[in-house]
């Protein structure tokens, strides 16, 4: 931030962070994407992680006014959330590896919210979870989505269950036994597994994922598919 309002990261454009209000400075080399920091190693928010482009390419498909917005609870907590939407849904997308304790501290903090997973950072998962689909098929349920479920060793451990709705982004991998438009599917596992025990999944394509966020006007996060 600056007192001019929000602006992106460049070359000596220094800010006002929005969180503790100290003095950031605009990191801008050539290794690692453009962004700002706190001076010296100091960091108000430990649940920040360092942008990748992947972070930096879903935040941009929302409006500039919904990314990176403080949260604030009713005890004075405050993080900020990667998406906010006006009707309060946070939109949390996680690349690195993160902790169960962790992963349910942010859910119980942001209450409202949902995840958005980077399934590129091992190799290893995407081809367990590919597997999965050797002999089944996805069942068409809305214009938009299709459902189908997997065994939870399919999943990477810290994702096999949530209280939040977890979608995956593969990204553009190929896929020998992957719905027949692979590509444009995000695969979200729902909160809850079968009777039978088995992770519940839906395919929602990744063109209208934006579209369904930004329309939700309810924090019941099932209406996002029902």
């Amino acid at each position: 931030m600056s007192n001019e309002g929000r602006i992106e990261a460049t070359p000596k454009a220094n800010g006002i962070c929005q969180c503790c209000e100290s003095d950031l400075i605009a990191k801008c080399g050539t290794q690692k994407i453009w962004h700002r920091a706190h001076k010296g190693k100091r960091n108000c928010d430990h649940w920040w992680e360092n942008e990748t482009q992947w972070h930096r390419d879903w935040k941009d498909n929302f409006p500039k006014e919904w990314q990176e917005v403080v949260h604030l609870s009713d005890d004075g907590e405050k993080h900020i959330a990667d998406v906010k939407t006006p009707n309060g849904l946070v939109v949390e997308f996680q690349h690195s590896a993160i902790s169960l304790k962790e992963k349910l501290s942010r859910e119980t903090f942001y209450k409202d919210m949902i995840w958005v997973v980077d399934g590129r950072r091992l190799e290893r998962d995407f081809q367990r979870f590919n597997e999965s689909f050797r002999t089944s098929d996805w069942r068409h349920w809305g214009p938009f989505v299709r459902k189908n479920r997997i065994p939870s060793r399919s999943l990477p451990k810290s994702w096999q269950s949530s209280n939040k709705l977890v979608f995956f982004d593969w990204g553009f991998v190929k896929s020998e036994y992957w719905i027949k438009d692979w590509h444009s599917h995000l695969i979200c596992l729902l909160p809850k597994p079968d009777e039978l025990g088995w992770l519940q999944l839906i395919a929602v394509e990744r063109e209208q994922f934006t579209k369904i966020v930004g329309n939700i006007s309810s924090m019941d996060t099932n209406s996002l598919f029902w």
